[in-house]
């Protein structure tokens, strides 16, 4: 499990650091109207392959995971990457093909754009969510890795080709998207060729992944656009510019996002082979690390904030500090959510209530972003964001009870004094960013923030001691 850790952590941060290296030389060669056009753009790919892909991508990594010791999970697998190989990329070219035909603008960026990023974003289904995902589970990590880092150097040297050697703007931006797209379709069949053996889906196949995929369909849906749909919002009530800010300080904080989901990843095969009631000694230490990475993670982002933007962005972006601020708690309650829903969904396989927490989330952040950031400007992206964040963790929670999943979460160390100096933590460290903070202020609040965070893993560290097996 360790080395499961490790390794995805580490593929998942070269992923997401080459992204910010670029970062810099991006928001040079584009303007700030551009970036907020492209990271539009990449709302459609995103979500659109999170509605065809993730719900998918759970099937298969629990089949694959499950493969060994039940052979009829072979029927899951041979449905899954019937879908992803075959009919999603299909519908993903018709609607891109037909926006490619259609004149006109959506949310002020050319439809031909649009219809690109959704055709590339259609190319990618089958490694990203069949390929990766059945590597991961099998725990095959030299293919994962080879194939990682091939797809990141090709989507480096695309985006360093048509956005900034070249120049092409937007133009360039949506191209390198669909060259990776390509790629990452050949590579699948070059590198991992093993994944392909599996046998022809039969009917009922097919409805097993229909029953077990289409209750995750909303969640996934709303999952994804509770970080994206902000993004439109801001494009009809801001200019595009602020779209590109809000933008940056997503991408910044998804890395911690990224960093506690891969965690996630590497150990939802401890939930899946586990029964209730629980946490098993084992499984309570997991996710007592679980919550401590988690904690760190958001540590990570309240102190980087001003940092990366007086060192890496420059002057001018300000509230891009201020943002990644108020977003800072979003890998923690990522972790809160996850670890609650891997219950019902790993341990009992019940996908069935999934949908409540993320459309519960995906409803606070339209709603506040409506109500907020027309008064408080760019501001009330972030926050709404937040918002639904805690929205969705609660009902993570709720939805453990609602199926019954037997879970003492104080095994887990999840206890009143633990949220409190979480609290403390998140709330102390989006004060730190705010521009309008006095120097000896913000070091203040940066030491409490520290001294919450740290407090909070050490209870953890030796709970998780004295849990030892």
């Amino acid at each position: 499990m360790k080395r499961a850790m490790t390794v995805f952590t580490v593929l998942a941060l070269v992923q997401r650091s080459v992204g910010l290296l670029l970062l810099p030389f991006v928001t040079r060669a584009m303007s700030p109207d551009d970036y907020g056009a492209a990271s539009l753009i990449t709302v459609a790919g995103t979500v659109l392959g999170a509605g065809m892909g993730s719900p998918v991508e759970a099937a298969v990594f629990r089949a694959a995971s499950r493969l060994q010791h039940e052979p009829g999970q072979i029927g899951m697998l041979a449905a899954s990457r019937l879908w992803l190989l075959v009919i999603g990329p299909s519908a993903c070219l018709l609607v891109g093909g037909a926006l490619l035909a259609l004149p006109a603008d959506i949310l002020q960026v050319p439809s031909a754009l649009w219809g690109i990023e959704i055709i590339a974003a259609g190319l990618g289904l089958y490694g990203s969510s069949y390929v990766q995902s059945r590597l991961r589970a099998e725990h095959r990590f030299s293919p994962l890795v080879l194939f990682t880092l091939t797809s990141i150097v090709v989507s480096l040297a695309s985006k360093i080709a048509f956005v900034l050697a070249l120049p092409w703007g937007v133009w360039g931006w949506v191209l390198s998207d669909l060259v990776a797209g390509a790629a990452s379709l050949l590579l699948a069949f070059i590198i991992a060729p093993r994944t392909m053996r599996v046998r022809r889906a039969r009917r009922d196949d097919l409805r097993s992944l229909v029953s077990f995929s289409l209750p995750l369909l909303p969640h996934s849906l709303a999952f994804w656009g509770i970080s994206f749909v902000n993004r439109p919002i801001l494009a009809v009530l801001l200019p595009l510019s602020d779209v590109g800010y809000l933008s940056i300080a997503q991408n910044v904080v998804n890395v911690g996002v990224l960093i506690v989901a891969e965690i996630n990843r590497a150990v939802t095969p401890e939930y899946a082979r586990t029964a209730l009631p629980g946490p098993t000694f084992h499984l309570a230490r997991v996710m007592r690390l679980q919550w401590i990475i988690g904690t760190a993670t958001t540590l990570l982002m309240i102190l980087m904030g001003r940092p990366f933007v007086d060192w890496i962005l420059g002057s001018g972006y300000d509230t891009v500090a201020s943002a990644i601020g108020l977003m800072a708690a979003v890998p923690l309650l990522w972790t809160a959510y996850g670890m609650a829903l891997n219950f019902p969904t790993q341990t009992m396989g019940n996908t069935r209530w999934n949908w409540i927490a993320s459309t519960l989330g995906l409803i606070v952040v339209i709603v506040g972003s409506f109500s907020l950031v027309p008064v408080l400007g760019l501001s009330g992206g972030p926050i709404s964001v937040t918002i639904s964040w805690i929205a969705m963790a609660g009902a993570a929670f709720f939805i453990v009870r609602l199926v019954r999943a037997e879970v003492d979460w104080k095994r887990a160390g999840l206890t009143p004094a633990l949220i409190v100096l979480s609290t403390a933590c998140v709330a102390t460290g989006a004060l730190a960013n705010q521009p309008s903070m006095s120097s000896s202020t913000v070091i203040a609040l940066y030491v409490v923030a520290v001294a919450s965070a740290v407090s909070s893993m050490v209870i953890q560290l030796r709970a998780r001691a004295r849990t030892r097996s």
